[in-house]
């Protein structure tokens, strides 16, 4: 058998036999494995469900490539029959911005008088 045959097996997508569906705590197990493999994804703040082969993506993530990215990710895992994105992006932090000519550090308090 020629090496670009055997490849060409090995590329292909297993079927099961007839009725056959894949349990959805292995999709997601495979999903969160595969999503956390990925050197180019943070997966930290994804939330992963899976309900009768679909995937739910719900959390954050930094960008709208690691957005389609996780999608993606997802999608190929086996079993998996549909994804739906429900990523947002979050949003950068920007510094406070300091008041001049006041003490962010103190409260300002009231003099006291003596009597």
């Amino acid at each position: 058998m020629s090496s670009s045959l055997r490849a060409d097996r090995r590329r292909r997508r297993v079927r099961g036999p007839r009725g056959y569906a894949r349990a959805d705590a292995r999709i997601r197990q495979d999903v969160c494995a595969a999503l956390g493999r990925h050197v180019d994804l943070d997966a930290t703040k994804i939330e992963v469900k899976v309900v009768s082969g679909e995937v739910t993506l719900a959390g954050s993530v930094r960008d709208r490539a690691a957005k389609r990215l996780a999608a993606d990710v997802a999608a190929d895992a086996h079993g998996v029959k549909d994804v739906k994105n429900q990523l947002r992006l979050s949003k950068p932090k920007r510094a406070q911005p300091v008041r001049k000519g006041s003490s962010s550090s103190s409260p300002s308090v009231a003099p006291t008088r003596s009597v």
